[in-house]
């Protein structure tokens, strides 16, 4: 076993190298599904992702052998400093082969170049934002995770707190299957009496006016995740970044916007979960990756409600629990056999009682780590 080389991403091919490196780690693991590699390859781009317009980056291969066993990034959000202040850094895109050393010198990498940056905290593994794929799962490693939800092996945790990393906060995933039974009576009963007021109306997003409603669902997601721990406001590049690859992905009949007397109030958006086909094609869109998934995006079976909220002033009046019952009502005719809701914050105690209406299951636990550089 030859020594560890630690060097930055300074080009294409490198960053081509550091794209590719997962597979060294993950071979023919069942439950790991690959990245789409023209994702990866925008948002790894600094001309092209948009992290980069609000964000400083740095990325870190590790070689032993001329053959890359880890990587690793440090970056730096403007938008953080700018919005809330304070001197925080962060790591993300940690893979690593099973190796303390490997790790350790990854990690005194990405915390040096933080320091010089004069940043007295690491917070992560964060791809880059928080709401891109986060944390290192350390619950839940017996089944495939949904789309945009992270797997890595278990040992991550341990070369992770070796460290002295201290968990910072952990985020669950809910999942359960879809059946009217799912619905308890107490549920049932609330999502009746919401949906029978007059001034409420649950409509669906409209992928026809979708530029519109997305708009609405942005200036909502900024409403209700305001006071969320670790929430930083998307730009509006970042935004519609995100609203743009999601857009082929939502369904419609599962993605609501909650109006009162004409307000919209609250939002659900459901994906289906591609993740079978991303591995089916090795997270490979030519030469026909795409039109695979094209044609198989309609048949998944698993739905991903990956982001609900109300606006604060409307909060506890059962508009969350409505939205669920409706979802899993409408999955029901549209032969989804499972959902999954995710990611929650293990703090967020009114979402995790509507999701407890559910009869679902903890599926996955995910951990953002820090520790302080001074």
């Amino acid at each position: 076993m030859g020594p560890i080389k630690i060097r930055p991403v300074e080009s294409a091919r490198d960053r081509a190298a550091f794209m590719m490196m997962p597979w060294e780690i993950y071979g023919d693991c069942p439950n790991w599904v690959p990245p789409l590699l023209s994702d990866q390859k925008s948002i790894l781009d600094p001309a092209v992702g948009p992290f980069y317009r609000n964000g400083e980056v740095k990325l870190w291969l590790a070689e032993r052998n001329g053959r890359p066993v880890g990587r690793i990034s440090s970056h730096l959000s403007a938008r953080h400093d700018q919005l809330i202040g304070g001197s925080k850094g962060y790591f993300g895109f940690f893979e690593c082969e099973d190796n303390q050393e490997t790790a350790r010198a990854l990690f005194e990498a990405a915390e040096t170049h933080l320091r010089s940056k004069a940043r007295t905290e690491v917070e992560g593994p964060y791809n880059f934002t928080i709401y891109d794929e986060i944390g290192i799962l350390v619950d839940g490693f017996d089944t495939p995770p949904a789309i945009m939800v992270r797997h890595n092996p278990a040992y991550y945790q341990r070369l992770i707190e070796s460290l002295g990393y201290e968990k910072a906060v952990d985020w669950h995933a809910y999942r359960c299957e879809v059946s009217p039974t799912q619905l308890s009576e107490r549920m049932g009963r609330i999502a009746m009496r919401i949906e029978n007021r007059k001034e409420v109306n649950i409509r669906e997003v409209n992928l026809r006016a979708y530029d519109q409603d997305a708009r609405t669902v942005k200036r909502l997601f900024d409403l209700a995740w305001r006071q969320n721990w670790g929430h930083i406001p998307l730009s509006d590049e970042e935004f519609w970044y995100g609203a743009k690859g999601l857009k082929m992905l939502i369904v419609p009949g599962l993605s609501y916007i909650v109006e009162v007397k004409g307000e919209p109030i609250g939002i659900a958006i459901s994906v289906y979960d591609i993740n079978p086909l991303i591995k089916r094609i090795d997270g490979r869109l030519l030469p026909f990756g795409f039109l695979r998934l094209m044609l198989g995006v309609k048949k998944m079976k698993r739905f991903r409600m990956l982001l609900m909220g109300v606006d604060p002033k409307h909060r506890g009046r059962g508009y969350e629990i409505a939205m669920y019952a409706k979802a899993i009502r409408k999955a029901t005719s549209l032969s989804f056999d499972e959902a999954e809701m995710s990611l929650i914050l293990e703090n967020n105690e009114p979402m995790m009682h509507s999701i407890q209406q559910l009869s679902s299951q903890l599926a996955k636990r995910l951990r953002i780590y820090r520790k302080d550089l001074c």
